[in-house]
């Protein structure tokens, strides 16, 4: 099976109004919190192991505990929510406006550090409407932790319009030669759907990736070039260029890593 060829490129309110559905942030569990200055880990010592998992339950404590971020920017809000929650009593809310081309708003969670040479990362989506994706819309990232952003990508998981309208998975290959497309199959609107990749990291041709859509595997590929850095960033939320409505929000819950098919 061959890889899906893709296209690239404050804290909240009490209250949110987030796509269809009306929450309220837990008090005091913003996303986004006040950063130290200086005296933090350097990547060297940031090893991001599996398997690591958050609900969400302590609001994004897991991520600061795990030397990992949350942020907006653009036009962009996220926070806790207790409803829609896919299990237990809290989901995070990741919202954009992102209604002009060429300028992206984007709100996500990320880790950073030394991560598994071979792990399968995965996250439950929740999107309550469709959205007709002009432009660009991003939920999972993986990158070099590089000075350069612009030139660290990797690895994108994003959605795009299939030609009835609905939305489908695919996957972007950044600086790597993209395997063939693969048929995909809808993304549910208004229900949970989980999304897992493989990323098995090879600087030479003995690298795989693979994705899967609630347990469906939706590519495969090995024996490539996966990776071109020594510490890495995966972010998870949403990032998102020219959408319709351009009010757009995912939920996530049950963020996970766990060891890899070699593991």
């Amino acid at each position: 099976m061959g890889v899906v060829a893709v296209v690239l490129g404050s804290a909240c309110s009490p209250e949110l109004v987030v796509g269809k559905v009306t929450v309220v942030e837990q008090k005091n569990e913003a996303c986004v919190r006040e950063q130290g200055e200086g005296g933090g880990p350097g990547l060297e010592e940031k090893v991001v192991t599996a398997p690591w998992s958050t609900g969400f339950e302590s609001g994004f404590s897991d991520y600061w505990e795990s030397d990992g971020f949350c942020y907006v920017n653009g036009q962009a809000s996220c926070g806790t929510v207790a409803s829609p929650v896919f299990e237990g009593k809290k989901a995070a809310a990741f919202a954009i406006t992102a209604n002009v081309p060429g300028s992206a708003s984007q709100t996500r969670c990320f880790l950073q550090g030394a991560f598994p040479e071979d792990a399968v990362y995965g996250a439950r989506f929740f999107i309550p409407e469709r959205v007709e994706v002009v432009g660009y819309w991003n939920l999972m990232y993986f990158q070099g932790a590089e000075v350069r952003p612009d030139l660290a990508g990797l690895w994108d998981i994003s959605l795009r319009n299939r030609p009835d309208g609905n939305l489908e998975l695919f996957v972007l290959a950044r600086g790597f030669p993209a395997p063939p497309p693969n048929p995909s199959i809808p993304v549910p609107i208004g229900e949970w759907f989980r999304v897992e990749f493989r990323l098995k990291r090879a600087k030479d041709d003995t690298g795989a990736i693979a994705l899967y859509q609630d347990g469906v595997p939706l590519l495969e590929a090995t024996g490539i070039v996966t990776d071109r850095f020594d510490f890495h960033e995966w972010y998870v939320g949403t990032w998102g260029e020219n959408l319709m409505p351009p009010g757009s929000t995912i939920y996530v819950d049950n963020v996970t890593i766990r060891a890899g098919v070699g593991q």
